[in-house]
């Protein structure tokens, strides 16, 4: 028994899920749910990088403000070329009202686009900053990361070299 859970566990390390959760408990019992969820999000939460995975196992459970701390924790290795998970930990970040961890995220989905520098994705980068601006005014502690103001500037000045994107922007398209 002992050698099927330590299997079962590599696999479901290898893609949390609450689905997966639920065929771990098969083999371990349901009574050690919560012992194994404090262990898992304790792992998680230690993790030096970003995973998308890991980032929505911890919201689909339940436990979203363990997901903001696991972005802040590992803000510099978010990765804005992956769009559409990462959009999803935006939207539940937003939703759950979790306006800085949502700008976290969504000033990686701009980076990504300004980086790139491909005109075709500029819609993306402009809708990106315009979710910035409306997040702003709800972040009431930036706990280090630069306020929009200041972001906005530092962005600006990293990215002077896309004008067709700046100019886009200072027309409101």
């Amino acid at each position: 028994q002992e050698e099927v859970e330590r299997y079962a566990l590599r696999i479901f390390r290898c893609y949390r899920s609450a689905e997966g959760l639920d065929y771990l408990l098969e083999s371990f019992g349901k009574e050690k749910r919560e012992q194994i969820l404090a262990d898992e999000t304790r792992i998680i939460l230690q993790y030096p990088e970003f995973s998308y995975r890991d980032a929505k196992f911890l919201i689909d459970l339940g436990f979203i403000d363990d997901a903001e701390v696991f972005v802040f924790r590992t803000a510099a290795t978010l990765n804005g070329w992956h769009r559409d998970p990462l959009g999803t930990i935006f939207e539940a970040m937003e939703a759950a009202g979790k306006p800085l961890a949502a700008t976290v995220i969504a000033r990686a989905l701009l980076r990504s686009v300004l980086t790139e520098g491909n005109p075709e994705r500029y819609d993306a980068g402009l809708s990106d900053l315009e979710k910035l601006e409306a997040l702003a005014p709800s972040v009431k502690d930036w706990q280090g990361f630069p306020s929009h103001a200041d972001y906005l500037q530092e962005i600006r000045k990293l990215h002077e070299g896309r004008p067709e994107f700046w100019m886009r922007y200072d027309n409101g398209e």
